[in-house]
C-alpha cells in the first residue's frame, strides 16, 4: 500500500523538507556523540515508511519550556514510520553505548518525551497510530544491566503507585521485550504505559565504529 495522498501532500508542504529522508527500504542510521560513532543499518521491509534521522539533533518548537527540570529538550535519535497493511507503526530507535541502569531511565525519559512530540507530528501528517502499533528499540554495545532491585548493586526495583508491583528493569523490561513509559493522562496524572522493547546488540566493525544490521520485525 502506497502512502496516501494527504500524508504524501503534508511531507511535501507543511513541514521542511530536510526533515525527512528521501524514502526507501534501506537506511544507514549513524549516531555521533562525545563518545564516539555507532551505526545501524536499517531494513524497513517497505519504502512505504516515513524516516527522521538524528531527531534528537533537530530544533524543537519555540513554544516548548527549556528548563532541565521539564526535561522537554530530550529526544530519541531516530525514528520510523511504518505502513503495513494499511496500518501505520511507530517504531522509536535510541541508541546508548552501555545498557545501565542510569542510561536505562534515561532511555525511558527520551522515549516518554518523545512520544508525545511525534504524536504532534503525526497530527500534520494526518498519520492516526495506536499504542499497541508502537514499537521501542535501544541499540548498545554493552549490558551493565542487573538482574537484581538492590540499590548497592546498582538497580532500583521501580514503584509505580500504591498497590502496583515492583519493576526490575533488568527482568520486567530489558530481558522481557518490555518498556514501562511515563505517560501524563488528560488529569494531569502519572501513568505507566507499556510498550514492546527490541534491544538491538551493536558489535565491532573494521572500522571501529559499533555497527549492526538489523531488520524491523
Amino acid at each position: 500500500m502506497a502512502i496516501e495522498g494527504r500524508v504524501q501532500y503534508a511531507l511535501d508542504n507543511f513541514l521542511k523538507t530536510q526533515y525527512f529522508e528521501s524514502q526507501k527500504e534501506i537506511y544507514e542510521l549513524l549516531e555521533e556523540d562525545s563518545l564516539g560513532k555507532a551505526r545501524i543499518f536499517l531494513n524497513v521491509g517497505t519504502a512505504d515508511n516515513v524516516c527522521v534521522k538524528n531527531y534528537d539533533k533537530i530544533p524543537d518548537w519555540e513554544i516548548l519550556r527549556e528548563e532541565k527540570m521539564f526535561h522537554m529538550r530530550k529526544s530519541i535519535d531516530h525514528f520510523i514510520l511504518r505502513k503495513v497493511a494499511d496500518v501505520w507503526e511507530l517504531h522509536m530507535i535510541e541508541i546508548k553505548r552501555t545498557a545501565s541502569p542510569n542510561t536505562w531511565q534515561d532511555v525511558k525519559l527520551q522515549m516518554s518525551i518523545s512520544y508525545f512530540k511525534i504524536k504532534a507530528l503525526l497530527a500534520f501528517l494526518g498519520i492516526s497510530i495506536q499504542d499497541e502499533n508502537i514499537f521501542m528499540y535501544t541499540a548498545y554495545s554493552e549490558d551493565k544491566l542487573v538482574a537484581s532491585d538492590s540499590q548497592s548493586e546498582g538497580v532500583t526495583a521501580k514503584t509505580f503507585k500504591t498497590g502496583e508491583r515492583l519493576i526490575n528493569p533488568k527482568v520486567d523490561e530489558w530481558d522481557a521485550g518490555f518498556i514501562y513509559i511515563p505517560l501524563i493522562d488528560s488529569d494531569g496524572n502519572i501513568h505507566h504505559q507499556k510498550f514492546k522493547h527490541v534491544k538491538i546488540k551493536l558489535e565491532p566493525a573494521p572500522d571501529n565504529i559499533p555497527e549492526c544490521t538489523f531488520t524491523l520485525p
